[in-house]
Parts: C-alpha cells; structure tokens; sequence
C-alpha cells in the first residue's frame, strides 16, 4: 500500500480491507494486524507514494501541482485524498469493531494522527469524518475512554455550535456514546453541559438524521442518568423524545429508544401508555422499514414480541395495528407476518 502510486487502487484497497474485517471478523486480520495498522499510520500522515506524489498521474510535489496542474486536475485530487481519508476511518471503524477492547493500543498509535486533522488548516469533512471515526471508535472500545475523555468531551463540544448536520450527528453521537459507556464519574460533571449542547444542535440542525442522533443521545442520557435529573426536567425530555418517534432520519436509532421505552414499560406502564400509537408505529419500522439495516434479527424479534405481549394488550391499539397493516405494501405485510407468528 505504501508504495502504490494510484490513489484509486489504494480506496479499492482500503474498501477490500473493511470488508474483509466486516465479514470475516478478527480471523482475517490475525496474521496481518501490523501491517493494516501501519499502513493506516501511513495514510494518516500522508507519506504513501500516491499522496506524496500526487496520485493519479504520477505528477510531481505539490509545489510541482501548484505550478502545473490544471485546476480540474487539482479539484479532482482533493476528491481522492477525500475518500482516501473517509476509507481509512472506515477500516479504522471496522478493525476497532473486530477487536473490541484489544484495540486500546492501536488507538495509542493511530489517535494523534487523527487528531491533527481537526486543524483549522482541514475542511470541515475532514473533521466531521475523524469525529465520527473516534466516537465509534470508542463504542467499541469502551476501556479506553477514560485515557481520552477530557481530550474528546473537548473536541465534541468545540464542534457543536454549527448549524451543519453532518457535524452535528457525530458529535451528539459521540457525546451519547460517552454518556452510555464512559465512567459515571468522568461523565457526571459534563451532564448538564451536555444536555444544553445537545438540545442546541437538536434546534440548529434542519437535517432530520441529525435531528434523530440529538434524540437517541438524549435517551442515552435519561437512561443512565436518570437519578441525576431533577423529576420535572425528566419529564420534559421524555415528553420530547415521544414527540419526536418514529425516527425518519436515522430509522436504526429507533433501536435505541425503544430498549428505552422497554426499560421504562417494565416500570412504569402509565408513563408509557399515552405514547402507544407512535411506540407501534417506531416497532413497525423496525420491523418492515429495509433502512433499519443495522438492527440484528434478535432485537427485531424482541420487538414482535413487544407488540403482542404490550402493545396488543391494549383494545384500541389492536385496532390501530390493523389499520396500519392495512396500509403496508405486500412485501411489508409478509415481513410482519414472519415476525407476529
């Protein structure tokens, strides 16, 4: 990888290498581990033949392109080094999922090269691509949060204050990924911080994928935090967070609330059952909407399974169910029916 010139065989490399950990797991990455990982400190660093000599036509330094090249040519190589740079977060992503907690000292090695792209002299897509890197990064890896809580907690609310919906989702990810898995005491003093930053954005942002990860990061927040919240601020996010379901933006995170709303029906049925229709409604969705990709079919059958034993306990919700499956297209029926069986 290091020495190939062409910056299109180097994305195809990268993609073939996510597969690989995507579909084959830690098995495809035994023997070869250091060399993944030093090949990503390479790209990072942007010392690899096709980033230092320009890529696609062999053409000379960047002095050399700056003189010469034509500006479609140069538009074009920002273009690679682009999706070079999201190719390399991605197998990041997809080799830090692989390992779980044996990442910790990969990260070591690869975090400060990623950070320097949070530069002011790095676009905007560079920043949202490393934020969004790390945040998942740290979900799969959660034992090394407290070596960088303060460092990232920073980072994620420096960046909080755009209107950009890009930004704005992987920064209320990574602070709902904190609030679930990082120390409570690393976490606790930040919540107030927090809640106000993500609210802001959740009222900044037009995008309505942004708008869902303001809202799973707040559920995140009320489910681990909820003894830390005064009674009436509790109330207000929840009756916020129904509003706002089902999730249309970012449909997977549907998962998210309902495990919520789960958790809360165990405990407080009255709180829940106001809410019933749009709770069918979110369950639906995940059960038939081909979007919610990243929903395994175990939670999915923990969702059917909530719909008969809650949601069909209720007389006129079983009349609101047949008028919503009445609606479905056929191929949307058959999903549900393999499921309500």
């Amino acid at each position: 990888m290091e020495t190939e010139g062409n910056k299109e065989v180097i994305e195809k490399l990268l993609e073939c290498v996510r597969d690989l950990a995507d579909e084959m797991g830690p098995a495809s990455l035994e023997s070869h581990i250091e060399w993944v990982i030093t090949s990503l400190e390479n790209l990072l660093e942007k010392t690899t033949t096709c980033q230092v000599k320009g890529g696609n036509d062999g053409m000379g330094d960047d002095e050399q392109d700056e003189e010469d090249s034509e500006p479609e040519e140069d538009e074009e190589d920002l273009d690679h080094d682009e999706i070079i740079l999201g190719n390399t977060t991605d197998v990041i992503i997809s080799v830090s999922k692989c390992m779980g907690e044996s990442f910790g000292p990969y990260l070591q090695r690869l975090g400060p090269k990623m950070v320097t792209y949070l530069g002011d002299e790095h676009p905007k897509s560079d920043k949202v691509m490393v934020i969004g890197c790390l945040a998942e990064v740290f979900n799969n890896c959660p034992s090394a949060i407290a070596a960088y809580f303060g460092d990232f907690m920073g980072v994620l609310i420096a960046h909080s204050t755009t209107e950009d919906g890009s930004m704005n989702r992987n920064v209320s990810y990574g602070i709902g990924i904190f609030a679930d898995k990082a120390p409570v005491e690393l976490f606790q003093p930040h919540l107030e911080t927090a809640m106000t930053t993500v609210k802001t954005m959740y009222a900044a942002t037009k995008e309505d994928d942004a708008k869902d990860n303001c809202i799973a990061c707040l559920v995140r927040i009320l489910e681990r935090y909820r003894q830390s919240l005064p009674p009436d601020q509790y109330n207000i996010l929840f009756e916020q967070i129904m509003s706002a379901v089902p999730l249309n933006g970012d449909p997977n995170e549907n998962e998210t609330v309902l495990k919520f709303i789960m958790n809360v029906n165990a405990t407080e049925p009255d709180r829940v059952k106001p809410h019933m229709e749009r709770i069918t409604m979110m369950c639906l969705k995940l059960l038939t909407d081909p979007r919610c990709d990243s929903v395994d079919d175990v939670f999915k059958v923990i969702t059917a399974t909530f719909i008969k034993h809650v949601v069909m306990s209720y007389p006129e919700m079983v009349e609101r169910l047949q008028a919503l499956e009445a609606q479905m297209s056929a191929h949307e029926k058959a999903i549900l029916a393999k499921y309500l069986e």
